[in-house]
């Protein structure tokens, strides 16, 4: 599945399957804020994706659900 979003301009991004606890982590756009992340995932399973800089969370963390095809 890809998932595209904003972020804040550099700033790390998280996108976690709850149900296989495999995630994976990208850097926004330096200068966008941009990003697009790849991930396993099925109908139904849930993601959360989220961003940081360095040790602070400082950004909101968003639930998604794979949506049936």
């Amino acid at each position: 599945m890809t998932v595209r979003g904003n972020a804040r301009e550099g700033a790390f991004v998280g996108c976690l399957n709850e149900r296989t606890e495999m995630g994976v982590l990208v850097r926004s756009d330096v200068m966008t804020g941009d990003f697009e992340l790849r991930i396993a995932a099925e109908p139904d399973d849930t993601l959360s994706v989220w961003q940081f800089e360095g040790t602070d969370p400082g950004g909101m963390q968003t639930t998604l659900v794979v949506p049936s095809p």
